[in-house]
């Protein structure tokens, strides 16, 4: 697609363009060590997966 000089300094006006400097989209997947653990599907079974639930602390 090509844009005008006068429209590419104003990409908000251009409806086609959909995404500008954007990644490709990809699956959400959790690494497990073992093809067993990987289809009971538990994150809390993978040794590279980390919760960040709960109360954090930070030193300052």
């Amino acid at each position: 697609m090509h844009y005008s000089p006068r429209c590419s300094q104003h990409l908000w006006g251009i409806p086609e363009l959909t995404q500008l400097n954007r990644l490709p989209m990809h699956s959400g997947t959790f690494p497990f060590p073992d093809e067993a653990s990987a289809f009971r599907g538990d994150r809390a079974d993978s040794p590279w997966v980390l919760s960040l639930n709960g109360d954090l602390f930070f030193a300052f």
